[in-house]
């Protein structure tokens, strides 16, 4: 089992810079049914344009909170998983962030407790797409940036 287990693990870490990220694309599929005040063309745009909104509802910072729980990078009390959080970084931009790039991004976006699991995410998302800036992001992470020109 534990031998199973590491081969999905190392399947996932490696795989195609284009397929890395696809399970969070598939996390936010999972929570957009439970906010449907959100759709998956806004979450493109906002993929494609890095710019969140500047008064966003509770919706979408909860939605936000639901993607981390659904990923298994916070939990229901609003703890990080960091490893977790280094992780999705470097899939998210298919490889593009190194491990320790990763781990800096994550140190800086962690944010202190907040008793509202939905703000904390929200603030831990806003700190992130600034650090991302640099970054491409993967095709699996984001179909839809493949196409821009």
């Amino acid at each position: 089992m534990i031998f199973f287990a590491s081969i999905l693990f190392l399947v996932h870490v490696y795989a195609a810079p284009q397929e890395q990220g696809a399970d969070i694309f598939d996390a936010e599929d999972t929570c957009l049914a439970k906010y449907p005040s959100l759709t998956r063309e806004f979450m493109e745009n906002l993929k494609l344009t890095r710019v969140l909104p500047e008064n966003p509802t509770d919706d979408f910072k909860c939605f936000l909170f639901c993607v981390g729980k659904t990923l298994s990078a916070i939990n229901h009390s609003g703890e990080y998983h960091f490893d977790t959080l280094k992780e999705l970084t470097v899939a998210v931009t298919g490889g593009d962030a190194t491990h320790d790039d990763a781990h800096a991004m994550v140190s800086k976006c962690i944010v202190a407790d907040h008793e509202n699991n939905c703000e904390k995410a929200w603030k831990y998302v806003q700190c992130k797409v600034e650090e991302l800036q640099p970054y491409k992001f993967s095709k699996g992470f984001c179909p839809s940036c493949s196409k821009k020109k």
